[in-house]
């Protein structure tokens, strides 16, 4: 995976963060800067170079497929996946167990 951080566009990215609903991934030092405080500081963060060959494409990690594109917002803490909203009031995973991004465990 070759992208660059969506803060500062200049350094490599090499962290995917699974809780900030805006920008997803970043260098290092951007990472550092945006999570200096107290509320962020727990979001839970996937290394880059941890993503699958089939979860490579961004895209999918990031956007909801069967909700028109739609940011994933939750966690369906039943199937243990990242999920939009529309998920979890009127999809697959409406009787499932939701939580915020931050208890969704990625392995």
């Amino acid at each position: 995976m070759n992208s660059m951080c969506e803060i500062c566009d200049t350094s490599q990215a090499i962290i995917h963060c699974l809780s900030c609903l805006n920008i997803h991934i970043y260098c290092k030092r951007c990472f550092d800067i945006a999570h200096e405080s107290d509320s962020k500081r727990s979001h839970k963060t996937q290394p880059l170079s941890t993503i699958t060959p089939e979860e490579e494409n961004l895209e999918e990690i990031l956007f909801c497929s069967a909700h028109d594109k739609k940011c994933k917002e939750c966690a369906c803490l039943t199937c243990n996946q990242t999920i939009c909203l529309n998920c979890c009031i009127m999809g697959d995973h409406v009787d499932h167990k939701i939580g915020s991004l931050s208890l969704i465990h990625i392995s």
